[in-house]
């Protein structure tokens, strides 16, 4: 009875077993069916975030490479802009500091005082001079020279030259301004500082603007203090939180 019973036992795990086996046997085979069945979409998939990489990074690139051209037009723009500024600065510095005696590699900045010379130069216009050889001023050239007799005597004065000639074997030139009815005492070489070379547009207007009080104040002094006033307040701000940490 024992051995009968035992072997119903065995065949009973035996079936189960069996059944075990074929059900994970069958889940395998549809584990690899739904693979299957899913790997086209995986693949689509694949190739679709693949081909939007691609874009992103062609993209990508397509902007740096047309940015950089402008990139590198911007840099050059920039330092020839404080090539400029930094040139302006040492004429002016060196005008101020020599009371206008010395030039800086032959230049000189001036600033027009007096209609005389409108509708060329107006009140407040800066230009720009450079010393040149007396032989080489012609008629029509606009000069700037030192007066030193009758009203003109002591001035820096920009006028242009109507005529010349020589005396005593030195060159004399006759100048006068545009607006002005009267000729000029005759000039002669060693007052010259030079020809006027250009007219400093943006240097002008930055200087008419300077002038007006209400330009002055809103766009150079409020400014300032809002910036003063920012950098006071977060200074503070971050001693604050340094505080609290």
């Amino acid at each position: 009875m024992d051995s009968k019973k035992d072997e119903r036992e065995e065949n009973s795990t035996q079936n189960s077993q069996k059944k075990a086996s074929t059900t994970k046997t069958a889940e395998t085979k549809a584990g690899k069916k739904a693979t299957k069945a899913n790997e086209p979409k995986v693949e689509k998939k694949i190739e679709e975030n693949t081909e939007k990489v691609e874009r992103n990074i062609g993209k990508n690139v397509g902007t740096r490479v047309a940015s950089k051209p402008l990139r590198i037009i911007w840099n050059i723009f920039v330092k020839i802009l404080t090539l400029i500024i930094i040139f302006i600065s040492i004429v002016i510095v060196v005008q101020k500091v020599t009371n206008n005696q010395e030039s800086f590699f032959g230049f000189r900045i001036f600033r027009v005082q007096t209609g005389s010379m409108i509708p060329k130069y107006q009140i407040g216009d800066v230009i720009l001079v450079r010393e040149v050889d007396s032989n080489q001023i012609q008629i029509g050239d606009d000069v700037t020279y030192e007066g030193e007799t009758g009203s003109m005597n002591g001035l820096i004065v920009t006028h242009r030259v109507i005529d010349i000639e020589e005396v005593d074997g030195e060159k004399v030139f006759h100048t006068k301004g545009i607006a002005n009815n009267l000729e000029d005492p005759v000039v002669s070489a060693d007052q010259i500082n030079g020809v006027v070379q250009t007219k400093m547009y943006i240097l002008s207007l930055i200087c008419m603007l300077l002038n007006n009080k209400y330009v002055f104040y809103f766009c150079g002094i409020l400014p300032l203090t809002i910036y003063v006033a920012f950098r006071i307040f977060k200074g503070k701000k971050v001693k604050k939180i340094e505080r609290e940490n």
